[in-house]
């Protein structure tokens, strides 16, 4: 089981406006537990699962470059501080991790 932050190299871009620039943001990734276990007293399975999910966030401003007019745009995004193996609220069903 595992669960880590890992960088994606990536282009951001305003489509409207032609502002761009590469960018490198953080992500989640990983190995999480996940069970199908028939229990005799319901005679049913019942299912267990945990996913790679994001366990905080923090907010990143980062400047776009737009070569429409030679002017910088602001752009905020949020992003993963941390990864970690959670189970998915409201759920038993290991496929909608």
């Amino acid at each position: 089981m595992y669960s880590l932050v890992f960088l994606i190299h990536s282009c951001i871009a305003d489509r409207l406006s032609s502002c761009s620039t590469a960018v490198t943001v953080y992500s989640c990734d990983g190995k999480c537990p996940s069970a199908t276990i028939f229990n005799f007293n319901i005679n049913s399975h019942a299912r267990f699962c945990k996913c790679c999910r994001e366990s905080g966030l923090q907010t990143r401003s980062i400047t776009l470059y737009c070569s429409r007019n030679a002017t910088v745009v602001d752009y905020n995004f949020q992003e993963p501080l941390d990864c970690s193996c959670q189970g998915q609220k409201g759920t038993t069903d290991p496929e909608q991790c």
